[in-house]
């Protein structure tokens, strides 16, 4: 079949061998597609919700200023004012638009809302009106401000005269059926405004569509609403011309307004920015995209049974056509035919579905971005061409490595033996590649050891751990591949007095390669399942002890919608200073988390009440703090660290660290370190009192109330929530059941993976079982022709699955405590910076393993059941 000419007869010959087994196996066909898409949507579903959470905020406002060429943020996100005069005169040989963007994040109230609803939640956005009209760098001609119902300009001057006039979006507008000329009452932080809704936003501008929680007030009127006339959040820099020197420009001024900062402002590009935000979340999402990759490679073992059933059972068609003289790489051919195939198919159908899901998976994981690391407002996730070639290629590629076993035994089939007994001679020779696994092992030890590999600056990732993880795993399969046949014996001299035993463990003397494939699915599935049980545990153990240690406060108050240290939903100091002249309140202990960069890496800086620090605050200390007479005396304040900060930045106890304020660089001195498992960000504590004097913060995030003796904290809290309806009041005892629900659903995946792991794993035993007895049938027909009854063959392939499972079961356990303690101390320490402690919850590992016998025994048991009668494959 070289010449042209035989490509029509190779492709008669794939339709009816081929497509005609497939059409007959039509619910086959579409289990096989359709776990090769489960696995492709999983990975491209997390892909596409990680780029839509991490990529922020950033289309909110270039919908309105156009696409920013330069942006300047200032440390703590308070950029002063003042500073717009000297960055105007250093630019004045520059045809440059300088525009302020302050973003508040509000919520809408209405008297529908019930108790516990926070509000439909909006972010405005102040800008100066009259400069962004004059834009003209865009070309676009369309008005910014105009009305939905004639489409008219306003009188911007007019706008500028009303304070409280707001421009919501069209979505905005249909959602809550209103118009202009109406009032919008909204929550900023703990406090409500009514504005007046002066016009509806345009649907889209510059072809970015309007979302729906944008609104739109003219700076000056935005800046009084929230009560600092001094600061905006950023500024955007938009060259006025469109000329052949724009990229060189633009360098130039980066490079001026870089010099002349003084620490007071960073400057970015939106590319940037949108790197840094990537580098930011890299470690969550290298680990969101590894689980993942988990449930194809479960699926593609799945594919392999099916695969590998798919050969038993065309096994005497291709004895046939190698008796016919068709060749080896010929029916080599016919099967990479029906691989590419399968893979198209499952990437097809992987795509729709990864797109499918990624719209539900999305918010969960901007809720996490942003709780973790960076606001975040992504509600859906966009299907591009990248997405598309990824569902493609990890189709193909996972379809042919599926088929990599089934292929290699399809090539091997011996026409004579085949035709004669039906299957394929078992090999008594000791199992080849046990030595490669102890390799494998030993060498999976040595990469644990490695560091992370910066890929980019201050950006560690686990690579050696996730490839000590690999290397174990599949070398421990190879070493109990080539165990079962001592293993299988001793099974069989302890069980002989039973048919069952010594049918069913002696089997396991001389075990084929679909013994080996299943225990190895079953040993990956265990290792797995049981070392995230470690790894859970360990967490749990660890953070709960550090919480109950950390939560000593009788309650604890912060705006309802705070979701973390990066939340932008804050106390204000008047409600602070209300709660700490109650009666009932003996101190209140505030924090303030802020954004700020060290060392061209984003870290929180956060304000607390040093001087409660061990009366009523306590920390869980990695380092003790050092008596504050040992304080440099040219350090402008001491600072307490977590322990992330400590290890992405290798400072320690005693260490002078230099941080940018809007006041210059100001010295820090590290007295202590401390634990700290709610961010996986640096964390640098420095009293209240400092970052409000540098920084200007004169909100909270969230405050910690210590009652006076003999006051009922339930009775308190009632009270509170009375008097300060938009505030979160919590007890201790309702903040940590609040934690352990938000810890459970942390880990709701890893608990859905390890569901999956071990269901597909029990599926492969039973299909594995399938395929053997369908090539021991002649065997069974003796049995059967000897007197052997139904239930004794059935007992038979029991104790033979029970063998494997028990061999899996033993291997994975052991596989677990060191993939666990490679979870903990390398992954984990690697990725996030914390230390946790170490704990085997032997329960739940024993636990599953007993579930994992009594489950592979039943499903052996009736696998032989109803398959105890199969013909033999020359009877067929």
């Amino acid at each position: 079949m070289n010449s042209a000419a035989s490509i029509p007869s190779f492709f008669q010959l794939w339709l009816k061998t081929s497509f005609r087994h497939w059409a007959r196996h039509k619910v086959q066909l579409t289990i096989l597609v359709a776990i090769l898409a489960l696995g492709v949507a999983s990975f491209l579903s997390i892909r596409m919700a990680n780029r839509a959470a991490i990529q922020g905020f950033r289309g909110f406002t270039e919908s309105i200023t156009g696409s920013s060429d330069i942006t300047l943020n200032a440390q703590g996100d308070r950029f002063l004012t003042e500073w717009l005069p000297e960055i105007r005169s250093t630019l004045n040989e520059y045809s440059i638009e300088i525009a302020p963007v302050l973003e508040i994040p509000a919520r809408i109230q209405c008297a529908e809302l019930k108790a516990n609803d926070l509000g439909f939640p909006i972010t405005i956005v102040g800008i100066d009106v009259v400069g962004i009209a004059n834009i003209q760098n865009t070309g676009n001609g369309g008005r910014l401000l105009n009305t939905k119902s004639i489409n008219q300009g306003f009188n911007l001057f007019e706008v500028m005269g009303e304070p409280r006039s707001i421009f919501i979006s069209p979505g905005l507008a249909d959602q809550l059926s209103m118009n202009a000329g109406e009032s919008l009452s909204v929550l900023i932080n703990d406090r409500v405004s009514n504005l007046d809704i002066r016009g509806i936003l345009p649907a889209n501008r510059l072809g970015v569509e309007m979302p729906p929680s944008l609104t739109v007030m003219d700076l000056p009127a935005a800046m009084d609403l929230v009560g600092d006339n001094e600061a905006v959040t950023r500024v955007e820099l938009i060259l006025e011309s469109d000329t052949a020197d724009r990229l060189t420009q633009i360098q130039s001024i980066e490079a001026t307004l870089s010099k002349i900062a003084a620490g007071r402002w960073n400057v970015t590009s939106p590319r940037g920015e949108q790197e840094s935000n990537a580098m930011m979340t890299s470690a969550f999402r290298l680990n969101l995209a590894i689980l993942s990759l988990i449930s194809l490679l479960v699926g593609i073992y799945l594919i392999t049974q099916s695969m590998d059933a798919a050969v038993i059972q065309r096994r005497k068609e291709m004895g046939i056509l190698r008796a016919l003289g068709v060749l080896p790489s010929q029916i080599r051919k016919l099967w990479l035919i029906d691989l590419l195939l399968f893979g198209f198919l499952g990437s097809l159908l992987g795509i729709l579905l990864g797109w499918l899901a990624a719209q539900s998976v999305v918010v969960a994981i901007a809720r996490t971005v942003n709780a973790l690391y960076l606001n975040s407002t992504a509600k859906s996730a966009q299907l591009n061409m990248g997405d598309c070639v990824y569902g493609l290629l990890l189709g193909f590629v996972g379809s042919l490595i599926a088929g990599l076993f089934p292929l290699t035994v399809a090539n091997q089939i011996q026409p004579a033996k085949v035709l004669a007994s039906g299957r394929q001679e078992i090999s008594r020779s000791r199992f080849p590649f046990q030595r490669l696994g102890w390799g494998l092992l030993l060498l999976g030890l040595v990469f644990s050891q490695l560091p992370a590999i910066e890929f980019t600056a201050n950006n560690p990732l686990p690579v050696f751990g996730y490839i000590t993880a690999f290397t174990w795993l599949i070398g421990g399969s190879l070493v109990l591949a080539g165990l079962m046949a001592p293993v299988g014996q001793v099974l069989r001299r302890t069980f002989a007095f039973s048919i069952g035993g010594n049918l069913g463990f002696g089997k396991l003397r001389t075990p084929g390669n679909r013994h080996r494939l299943a225990v190895s699915g079953l040993f990956i599935a265990v290792g797995m399942a049981a070392s995230m049980t470690i790894l859970i545990g360990s967490f749990e153990a660890t953070v709960l002890g550090w919480m109950n240690n950390r939560f000593q406060a009788d309650l604890y108050a912060s705006n309802k919608a705070f979701t973390g240290g990066s939340s932008d939903q804050y106390v204000s100091e008047e409600t602070v200073d209300e709660l700490a002249s109650l009666e009932d309140i003996a101190e209140v202990s505030p924090s303030r988390y802020l954004n700020i960069r060290y060392e061209d890496r984003p870290v929180f800086l956060v304000g607390f009440k040093s001087s409660l620090m061990g009366s009523h605050d306590s920390f869980l200390w990695i380092n003790e703090p050092l008596p504050l007479e040992r304080i440099p005396p040219e350090a402008d304040s001491w600072v307490i660290t977590n322990e992330a900060f400590q290890y992405r930045f290798g400072h320690d106890v005693g260490d002078l660290i230099s941080i940018p304020t809007p006041l210059g660089d100001k010295r820090l001195w590290i007295r202590g370190v401390k634990a700290d498992y709610g961010s996986d960000r640096g964390s640098v504590l420095i009293d209240e009192a400092e970052l409000r004097a540098w920084y200007g913060a004169r909100d909270y995030s969230n405050l910690s109330l210590y009652l006076k003796p003999d006051r009922d904290p339930k009775d308190v809290a009632i009270q509170l929530r009375e008097r300060f309806p938009h505030l979160a009041i919590r007890e201790q005892e309702s903040l940590l059941k609040n934690a352990i629900r938000i810890f459970n659903e942390t880990f709701a995946v890893t608990y859905a993976l390890r569901i999956l792991g071990l269901f597909v794993a029990v599926v492969g035993l039973a299909l594995a079982l399938m395929n053997i007895l369908k090539e021991d049938a002649a065997s069974l027909a003796t049995l059967n022709g000897l007197g052997v009854l139904r239930k004794e063959r059935a007992s038979i392939t029991a104790c033979e699955g029970l063998g494997m499972t028990l061999i899996a079961c033993v291997g994975g356990i052991l596989l677990s405590l060191g993939l666990g303690w490679l979870l903990v101390y390398v992954i984990n320490r690697q990725s996030f910076g914390w230390t946790l402690q170490y704990t085997i919850p032997w329960s739940s590992i024993l636990g599953l393993g007993a579930l994992l016998l009594i489950l592979g025994f039943i499903v052996s048991w009736l696998v032989g059941w109803f398959n105890g009668n199969t013909k033999p494959l020359q009877e067929e």
